[in-house]
């Protein structure tokens, strides 16, 4: 995965919209790591990924270099 989840005693604090609103609450890590393995739109916007306009996840991004044997 290219992101890694800044949790706590793996739980994530997240923010979801809800209509207008926008909520905070906790999940753990496994449900968020599966939410954004099924996510069809993840954008990085700071220190955070949106997936699919509804999660907001804090993640530390991984930048991938070649020098690890990846290409980007």
């Amino acid at each position: 995965m290219k992101y890694k989840l800044i949790s706590n005693n793996n739980v994530v604090t997240f923010k979801m919209t809800t209509g207008k609103d926008l909520v905070r609450s906790k999940m753990g890590v496994a449900y968020a790591q599966s939410i954004i393995a099924r996510a069809k739109d993840i954008k990085e916007v700071g220190d955070e990924i949106i997936v699919d306009g509804t999660y907001y996840f804090p993640v530390e991004v991984k930048k991938i270099t070649k020098d690890e044997g990846v290409t980007e």
